[in-house]
């Protein structure tokens, strides 16, 4: 027999004693066995009350992102992920950057001004991915402003030393307080595979890319990802697959992000 008291219910058992069990989600006339298994409890013990503190177990909470060059394939592979695993996408912010005009004018003046802006936003939005309350796959991560467009700015002399040594001691100091993703999945791609999927999405201001720009991308990503050990990385080889219009190109990768979730090695 139980009574529902507020968020608890109240059993008698069967030696007289009284048992308690405080669940974290209340339920209305509901009997221990509507209780599901707990994942932990905590048995408090008097001489004739004991109190059980049961939580329940619940479906895994996933931070994935999804890193990669311009072109590689970041959006769509969001969105077939967003599908298939039921996590709620977050693509790649729109910024209006208040920096942007003068950057392009002058890039050595303000690279170090539009960069940081970038990172601040980028931050700000990987602090709600990892608030969220439900699992999530993000378009392009925070580490790849500093690691991979921030790098190669400084090293085609568009950022001065002493700049590129302030932002990435900001970079470091910020990003040390946000927990990294769970997974980042690095999509991996020749130059010839970049430029054919930014033909193919057709917008305007890409058509300018050149060549030797992703293959320096390219290279920054590779260095990046070998040194990278915050979290797991699943790098997958995109040349010659197809994951929108090959069934079995994606459920090959949907395999291997399941076996990587449930066995993750840095």
């Amino acid at each position: 027999m139980s009574n529902y008291r507020g968020a608890n219910w109240v059993f008698r058992a069967a030696n007289g004693g009284i048992i308690i069990a405080v669940c974290a989600k209340r339920r209305r006339n509901a009997g221990f066995s509507d209780v599901h298994k707990p994942a932990a409890v905590a048995v408090l013990q008097t001489r004739r009350i004991r109190v059980f503190i049961l939580t329940q177990t619940s479906t895994p909470k996933h931070f994935i992102a999804i890193a990669g060059n311009i072109g590689a394939g970041k959006s769509t592979l969001t969105g077939l992920l967003s599908n298939a695993f039921g996590w709620e996408p977050f693509y790649e912010a729109d910024l209006e950057n208040p920096y942007l005009a003068d950057f392009y004018a002058d890039m050595r003046q303000w690279s170090f001004h539009s960069q940081v802006f970038y990172l601040g936003k980028r931050l700000e939005h990987h602090r709600l991915l990892v608030d969220h309350p439900g699992s999530v796959v993000q378009d392009r991560t925070v580490y790849e402003d500093a690691e991979i467009f921030a790098c190669n700015l400084y090293r085609q002399g568009f950022m001065s030393e002493r700049d590129y040594d302030a932002y990435r001691r900001l970079y470091r100091a910020v990003s040390s307080f946000l927990p990294p993703p769970d997974l980042i999945i690095y999509l991996s791609a020749s130059v010839d595979k970049l430029l054919e999927h930014i033909d193919h999405r057709g917008r305007e201001y890409e058509r300018g890319i050149a060549p030797a720009y992703l293959e320096q991308l390219n290279a920054l990503y590779d260095e990046w990802i070998d040194n990278w050990t915050a979290c797991p990385v699943l790098k997958v080889e995109i040349d010659g697959l197809d994951f929108l219009q090959n069934g079995n190109d994606f459920n090959s990768l949907f395999e291997r992000i399941k076996t990587a979730l449930n066995h993750p090695v840095c």
